[in-house]
């Protein structure tokens, strides 16, 4: 279970349930309706790579969760959930790191990655505040 929202994860050697599934859709929901409701509040955004393998991006604000997802080509790709204490990969095509993001603070910190911060390749997130 994740630290902050107690949502499901999984090893490759785990039978993937429906209602594990169903259980963090309504925690999801749930979280959903506050951001509706006024009380948190989505950002968007992306960076281009340029190709190093350590980079910090500034978010401009301190997140409670972020979500950093892209595409590599038409059989590679990732998503990312980061929290201050956390990252984990939930879908992962390309074989990464799991240890490539990290959250601290204000920056998203691309560490010993190039492949997260492939040159002229547009990684997007999402942040929850």
């Amino acid at each position: 279970k994740t630290t902050n929202y107690r949502l499901n994860q999984w090893t490759k050697s785990d039978r993937l349930m429906m209602d594990d599934f169903n259980a963090d859709n309504a925690k999801i929901d749930a979280a959903l309706k506050a951001v509706v409701d006024g009380t948190m509040q989505f950002i968007t955004g992306s960076y281009v790579g340029d190709g190093t393998e350590d980079r910090v991006i500034d978010l401009g604000v301190v997140p409670k969760l972020a979500i950093v997802f892209g595409t590599y080509s038409t059989d590679s790709g990732m998503i990312s959930l980061l929290t201050q204490e956390a990252c984990c990969h939930i879908a992962n095509i390309a074989d990464v790191s799991t240890n490539s993001f990290a959250l601290e603070g204000s920056t998203l910190h691309v560490k010993n990655s190039k492949y997260q911060n492939r040159a002229n390749t547009t990684i997007r997130y999402v942040l929850i505040v």
